[in-house]
C-alpha cells in the first residue's frame, strides 16, 4: 500500500543497528495527547475509547498478521499482557491491513485465534487510526500514560527490555509499581551481539509493486511462462513458470504444474500466500536449491510427506519455508497448486 511495507525493512535494519528507526521517550510536560481510535470492528473487546482508558497505561501495537516483524514481537506482548494487566496495562492491537485479503474480518479473526492474541484488536481497515497517529510502519509500539499522553514510541523490532522498563515506569506513576525483573530475550537472535545481515529486500509478486525475472513478463491477465535457466533467475525477482494470472496484489497459479522460483540471500525465507479464494487446503511442495529442504533449514510450516518437503496452504497468512541459524544464498522453488495465490516474500536477518 503506497510503499508502506518496504519501510519495515529499513526499520528492521535500523532496529538491529541502532535500536530503533524512530524512538522517543517523552517527558510528562512535553508528551502530546494520544489520538482516539477510529471506527472499525473490534475483536476480543467492545469498542474502546481513550477517554474510558484514562487511568490505565495503554500499549498501542500497530501490526499486520502477515508481517514477520510483527509476529516476532508477539511473544513479548503476550508476556507483558500476562505480567502487567493486573497492574493496569491494556494492550490494544491496531490491525491495519496491507493486502485486501488481510482486511477480511474472518481472516483476521482466524489469525487472532491461531496466534493466541487475547487482548483487544481494532480492525483498522479504513486507516483512520493509522493516519491519526501518522503511522507508516509495522510493527510500532506506542505507550500512553494514565493521563492519555504519548510517552514512548518505538518502531520495528528490538529493545524489548527498554519497552518493558517504560511499561514499569508508567505503571508506577500514580499506581502500584510492579517489582518484576525484565524478561530475558525470547530468541537468541534478540540477544545483543547476534550477527545481522543485509538481506534480499521484501519482494512483492503482484503487478502493483512486483518485478519478475521473466524477460517477457506479460503483465496483468492470464499467460503461460516458459521455464527459465538458473542464471536467468535474479536475486529478489520471482520467476513464474507455467500458467499464471497476475493481479495488482498477487499472482495466482492457473495450473497444477505451475511453479514459482526465487533466488535470495538471507537467514530465512517466508511467503505470504493462500490456497485460493475459497481458502480450502492445498499441498505445496517446497524445494531448496532443487532438493527437499534439509532438516536444519526447515521452516516451521514445512512438513514431510513421502520424502517431499511440503506446506499446507489455507487462508492468507505468512508461511515459514526456510529457517535455521545459517545465512546463505539459495533458490527456493514452489510447486504452486492450482488456484493458490502468492503476495510477497520476506526474509530472516539475524543468526547467533
Amino acid at each position: 500500500m503506497k510503499g508502506k511495507r518496504p519501510v519495515i525493512v529499513l526499520a528492521l535494519i535500523a532496529t538491529v543497528v541502532a535500536g530503533a528507526f524512530i524512538y522517543a521517550d517523552n517527558s510528562e510536560k512535553m508528551a502530546p495527547k494520544a489520538p482516539d481510535f477510529g471506527k472499525g470492528q473490534w475483536l476480543n473487546s467492545k469498542p474502546l475509547t481513550m477517554k474510558e482508558l484514562r487511568g490505565k497505561v495503554v500499549l498501542v501495537d500497530f501490526w499486520e498478521y502477515t508481517c514477520i516483524n510483527c509476529l516476532r514481537t508477539l511473544p513479548y506482548l503476550k508476556t507483558w499482557n500476562k505480567r502487567y494487566k493486573k497492574y493496569g496495562l491494556v494492550i490494544v492491537g491496531v490491525h491495519t491491513p496491507e493486502f485486501k485479503s488481510s482486511s477480511i474480518p474472518a481472516n483476521v479473526k482466524a489469525a487472532v485465534k491461531r496466534l493466541g492474541v487475547t487482548w483487544p484488536v481494532l480492525l483498522d481497515n479504513n486507516y483512520q487510526t493509522w493516519n491519526a497517529y501518522q503511522n507508516r510502519w509495522w510493527p510500532r509500539e506506542i505507550l500512553i500514560d494514565r493521563k492519555g499522553r504519548i510517552r514512548y514510541n518505538h518502531i520495528g523490532e528490538g529493545h524489548y527490555d527498554r519497552t518493558e522498563r517504560m511499561i514499569q515506569k508508567l505503571l508506577a506513576e500514580g499506581g502500584k509499581a510492579p517489582d518484576i525483573k525484565v524478561m530475558a530475550p525470547v530468541r537468541k537472535t534478540d540477544v545483543p551481539g547476534a550477527a545481522c545481515y543485509l538481506t534480499t529486500p521484501e519482494t512483492y509478486i503482484g503487478s502493483n509493486r512486483g518485478t519478475l525475472s521473466n524477460p517477457r513478463y506479460l503483465g496483468e491477465g492470464t499467460h503461460f511462462y516458459a521455464a527459465l535457466g538458473a542464471d536467468q533467475i535474479k536475486d529478489g525477482k520471482p520467476a513464474l513458470q507455467g500458467r499464471w494470472s497476475t493481479f495488482g496484489e498477487y499472482c495466482q497459479s492457473k495450473s497444477a504444474f505451475s511453479k514459482l522460483l526465487l533466488r535470495y540471500h538471507a537467514a530465512g525465507c517466508y511467503v505470504v500466500a493462500d490456497a485460493g479464494p475459497t481458502h480450502t487446503s492445498a499441498t505445496m511442495q517446497v524445494l531448496l536449491d532443487g532438493k527437499p529442504v534439509p532438516p536444519k533449514l526447515r521452516g516451521e510450516d514445512i512438513q514431510v510427506e513421502k520424502g517431499k518437503t511440503v506446506v499446507k496452504l489455507g487462508r492468507t497468512r505468512l508461511y515459514r519455508l526456510v529457517g535455521g541459524n545459517v545465512f546463505g544464498r539459495h533458490v527456493v522453488e514452489l510447486d504452486a497448486p492450482e488456484g493458490a495465490r502468492f503476495y510477497s516474500f520476506t526474509f530472516g536477518t539475524c543468526v547467533h
